[in-house]
């Protein structure tokens, strides 16, 4: 979380590096990735802007069914853009 504290940009890049390499087997760490993004947006009260570039990585991804569900399953991610929506 440390290093995604000074360059969060840097974790995106890597989902989208993972997310270049074909199959399902790099999606755990995008999700953990992701999750952990959620988690320093929250912290940092950046929630909408996290929530804005999540929206537009799943527009970008929507056909990759496995990844969209495990996302969906994640708690992390979930739980930060509910808060978002209750605000």
């Amino acid at each position: 979380m440390a290093e995604l504290q000074h360059d969060p940009e840097a974790a995106w890049a890597r989902v989208a590096e993972l997310l270049s390499i074909r199959g399902t087997r790099h999606y755990p760490e995008v999700v953990r990735l992701l999750g952990d993004l959620a988690a320093l947006a929250e912290r940092d009260g950046a929630v909408r802007a996290f929530a804005q570039s999540y929206d537009q990585f799943v527009v970008a991804h929507r056909t990759k069914k496995a990844l969209i569900r495990k996302l969906k399953a994640d708690g992390p991610v979930t739980a930060t853009l509910s808060k978002l929506a209750s605000d």
